[in-house]
């Protein structure tokens, strides 16, 4: 620890650095030239002055492991929070047939996080344990699996997916609804089913469905218009309305000499619907 001399000139900037083992003296109890300032031109080190330049030297001393203690957590949580997004991600690699085996598990957690990891894993071969885990115990479980199987495009996904819109379970009915339109056109022969349906609530919800799937849903509902129930060709005529593709136009302007003027009143709202939206839009649009 050093201590400044200031010499009786003025000049503040003349001060002299002079090693001086202030501390230590001041503990022992002997007399320092500190104590003698007025004469000699020593500066007074009083106790509070003592206190700050240890504080300093402790503050600089702790530096480094100050940086310690903050570096190497923030570290490890990094790559912990590295290795979690991998896991939860699917993009550390998912083995298929060990997370089909912890789907049979007794444990509801472990069954959940399998079926987490097989919608993820993108394999045909985890649809159909993911298809019997919507029979789960536990709703946590058959919510997950209903949610998984969203992510793959096929027809025994939106089978069994369609059977639980008749569940007892808001969040499980919504997580289906939501699946089915993501496999899009592999739902749809399912949901035109649903249009024949006695339950309002079914009817209203396929045909909702049928509209945010689009143009993979045009053909179904075109083949709709010849039905033989005028209540299903009114339907089929309203949701070719909403969908709004121009392939629509003239099984709709057929659909004008339709028998029952349900069926025809539906099909000149359709034909409205479509010629406002072609207006608004360019180019035209067709179904694929």
């Amino acid at each position: 620890m050093r201590i400044i001399r200031a010499f009786n000139s003025p000049d503040t900037h003349s001060a002299e650095r002079i090693p001086f083992e202030c501390e230590s003296i001041r503990k022992k109890g002997v007399p320092s030239k500190c104590s003698r300032g007025r004469k000699s031109g020593w500066i007074s080190t009083s106790p509070r002055v003592l206190k700050l330049m240890s504080m300093i030297t402790t503050n600089l001393k702790s530096k480094k492991r100050l940086l310690r203690l903050t570096v190497i957590p923030l570290l490890i949580l990094f790559f912990f929070s590295i290795t979690i997004v991998f896991s939860f991600s699917g993009c550390g690699g998912v083995d298929v047939e060990e997370q089909i085996r912890l789907l049979e598990s007794k444990d509801p957690v472990v069954r959940l996080s399998a079926a987490f990891k097989l919608g993820n894993s993108g394999s045909k071969k985890a649809v159909m344990p993911l298809v019997r885990a919507l029979s789960d115990r536990d709703i946590r479980v058959r919510r997950r699996a209903a949610e998984a199987l969203g992510k793959f495009e096929d027809g025994r996904a939106a089978k069994a997916l369609v059977k639980c819109l008749r569940d007892k379970d808001v969040s499980l009915r919504v997580l289906s609804r939501q699946s089915l339109i993501k496999i899009g056109g592999p739902a749809v022969p399912h949901l035109i089913l649903l249009l024949g349906s006695k339950d309002e609530r079914l009817r209203k919800e396929a045909g909702e469905m049928l509209v945010s799937i689009g143009a993979l849903s045009v053909r179904p509902l075109i083949a709709l218009l010849e039905h033989k129930n005028p209540e299903i060709r009114v339907e089929a005529a309203t949701l070719l309305g909403e969908i709004g593709y121009i392939e629509a136009h003239d099984p709709l302007k057929k659909a004008l000499e339709d028998s029952d003027e349900r069926v025809r009143a539906a099909a000149a709202a359709a034909l409205d619907k479509i010629s406002k939206a072609l207006n608004r839009t360019s180019p035209e649009k067709s179904a694929p």
